[in-house]
């Protein structure tokens, strides 16, 4: 096991009172410095004690950093789109175009009807987006609950803009895929009792 002043301190709950609520407020709680020394000394190893003890301390950090990049991958996704309306409104039709073999080319287009359906579906995935930091910050699994939920609304944008039936196809199973793993993002015995 690995031998460090401060793994001794979390693994023995020698940790202030004050530091807990700093973490669960997403606050660093310890020095950055003893916090890169700590993930140093513990990447390779094997306790699961040590590690479970070093994910808690780390995670404070990378859960506003998480928050920060789905928010932000929510709002490019209708930051782009918003600049598409000019075009569209001007009747130009903009497209992207990746050659496949087979025909099977990937091509995305916003036709006026598209670009109105990747508006309001950017502009509900953001509100959706803004308001799970707040609704499921004290659940389990929220960096899941966030990729299904970026993924959902990428390939969203991808089925209304698709121009390919077979890409369309692909994007629609997609959704419906992250779809089932958002629906059952509650899924502790007490909550699929519940459930049936």
């Amino acid at each position: 096991a690995v031998s460090h002043p401060l793994v001794e301190r979390i693994l023995s709950g020698d940790v202030p009172p004050a530091a807990r609520q700093a973490a669960s407020r997403g606050a660093l709680p310890i020095p950055r410095e003893d916090l890169i020394e700590l993930w140093v000394c513990l990447r390779n190893d094997e306790d699961p004690e040590v590690r479970v003890a070093s994910k808690e301390s780390l995670a404070s950090v990378s859960e506003r950093a998480r928050n920060a990049f789905a928010v932000l991958l929510g709002a490019a996704m209708l930051f782009g789109v918003l600049g598409m309306l000019p075009a569209v409104w001007t009747g130009a039709t903009p497209y992207i175009g990746v050659p496949m073999p087979l025909g099977l080319d990937l091509v995305l287009q916003g036709d006026p009807l598209a670009v109105f359906m990747a508006l309001v579906s950017s502009v509900v995935g953001l509100v959706i987006v803004i308001y799970s930091l707040g609704y499921i910050e004290h659940y389990p699994n929220r960096t899941e609950y966030y990729m299904m939920v970026l993924l959902f609304l990428g390939s969203m944008m991808g089925l209304v803009f698709s121009m390919n039936l077979i890409w369309m196809y692909v994007f629609w199973e997609i959704t419906a895929i992250c779809s089932w793993r958002l629906i059952g993002f509650f899924r502790k015995e007490t909550d699929v009792r519940r459930a049936d």
